[in-house]
């Protein structure tokens, strides 16, 4: 079981009385769901002073080979551990917080100068105590493979009151002479949905309003994902573009999480609108003051429930994703090999990171090109590729005795088995697999692609 823990109380160091690092406070723990024994922990922010929950949802995702946990705080700081062993991988930081640093080699986090105060002196800070990512939980897309995260975006202008220390007495602590603030970077708008590669931390795409976004998110197989906002409204989006394909309005505030299930065949999505508890910042404190014009009605609670259309059609066999690393230290050079991939007819698009050595093709879908003669078209290009990584989705068969990947009737690639993976594939039957490995290239052209994961798709 991962458990994540909230901030010390009382929230300002000051306050607490100790600089020391609150064990345990602002944690993932890993317990032991038999015995309750704790098998790992990891603290996120040791000695917290701003009241900066790390509580929220814990999302276990496997990629790569890794097996990960990834969540996010008020920071706006995405972490991905471990989760067998706890061991810190990676903090991404979305840029918004002003508060402290984490190391990207070690997670070794670090307040910035002037931004530890205390009890009764003024600070401004980002995020406000109500947070950027709070109880609004994030969603993961498998297709994607990226997270799809509410978050709300203000700074605060206060000082840390005082906690009597006494037994039965202190708690939290209050703020005294709040002033709310929009975010600087995205001046007269408090909500931001925003979607996250898991590989690499890039943002996908997003969406900004002037109210804040006040539900779950929500991801369908059907490539859409559900949220909805403080002004009423409730949406999908597309998973891949970020394009909004439906809009509607509720009685009042959407709220809570919303659900997806099926009765008879038919899909329907549900959502809760009512209002929050009066003390919360993102539903009551932060709106009220800063969007006088916005106003929501007293009453109207409700669940409201949609239907969704028929289900499109499945994912089509072929090549997804292709994914050459290579050297590219000539700008120039790297641009006229990304013109020449654009040019082929199966490319859907090119990304080309230089400073890492990578490019990624979005294959058209349903189309299979030879993993080999895209190697060919860089080699030709006269650059000599380190590596090439191959998403595809098709039917595991077994030809002569070897493991492969079908993608058409006449044409299919060989697999190299790893830690049985491709065995258990092959018992997915007739279900198509998306596969995730290193494309080995061979002196007789054929190549084989070794598999590192795989998902059944339908």
């Amino acid at each position: 079981v991962y458990w994540g823990t909230s901030q010390p109380k009382p929230h300002n160091r000051d306050a607490r009385g100790t600089d020391g690092d609150a064990l345990y406070s602002n944690s993932t723990l890993a317990l032991d769901p038999a015995t309750g024994e704790m098998r790992w922990y990891y603290q996120h922010i040791p000695g917290d002073s701003h009241d900066m929950d790390e509580s929220f949802e814990r999302i276990l995702i496997d990629y790569d080979g890794k097996r990960s946990l990834f969540s996010m705080g008020k920071l706006g700081i995405l972490w991905e551990l471990d989760r067998v062993t706890g061991e810190f991988r990676r903090a991404i930081d979305l840029g918004y917080q002003n508060i402290l640093d984490v190391d990207p080699r070690t997670g070794e986090v670090t307040h910035r100068d002037g931004m530890l105060s205390d009890v009764g002196e003024e600070l401004f800070f980002c995020p406000s105590t109500g947070g950027f990512k709070s109880l609004r939980a994030m969603a993961y897309h498998p297709g994607t493979e990226a997270l799809y995260v509410p978050l709300n975006l203000s700074c605060e202008t206060a000082a840390f009151a005082p906690v009597e220390r006494r037994a039965g007495g202190g708690g939290g602590g209050s703020v005294r002479g709040r002033i709310n603030h929009f975010h600087p970077q995205a001046p007269d708008q408090l909500g931001e949905f925003r979607a996250l590669d898991v590989r690499t931390g890039e943002t996908l795409w997003r969406h900004r309003l002037r109210v804040p976004y006040n539900t779950s998110a929500l991801t369908t197989g059907g490539g859409l994902v559900f949220i909805g906002d403080w002004g009423r409204h409730v949406y999908a989006y597309d998973v891949r573009s970020g394009e909004q394909l439906w809009r509607s309005r509720l009685s009042t505030m959407a709220n809570g999480f919303p659900i997806t299930y099926a009765v008879d065949g038919e899909q329907f999505v549900a959502f809760a609108a009512g209002p929050s508890i009066g003390g919360s910042s993102w539903a009551t404190i932060l709106p009220g003051d800063l969007l006088p014009e916005e106003r929501n009605p007293g009453g109207g609670s409700g669940v409201f429930v949609f239907a969704l259309p028929a289900r499109p059609a499945p994912d089509l066999p072929g090549i997804v994703r292709v994914t050459i690393e290579v050297e590219l230290s000539c700008p120039s050079c790297a641009a006229g090999l990304e013109r020449r991939l654009r040019r082929l007819d199966y490319v859907a698009g090119v990304e080309v990171n230089s400073s890492d050595g990578q490019i990624v093709l979005a294959v058209e879908p349903g189309r299979h090109p030879d993993p080999a003669a895209v190697w060919d078209t860089v080699r030709n290009a006269g650059f000599i590729p380190d590596r090439m990584a191959v998403t595809a989705i098709g039917h595991v068969i077994d030809r002569n005795g070897t493991p492969a990947l079908a993608l058409s009737p006449d044409f299919a690639l060989p697999l190299v088995e790893l830690d049985g993976v491709t065995a258990t594939a092959t018992a997915a039957g007739d279900q198509l697999v998306k596969v995730t490995g290193d494309w080995n290239a061979s002196p007789d052209g054929a190549g084989r692609l070794q598999v590192e994961s795989f998902e059944v798709r339908w």
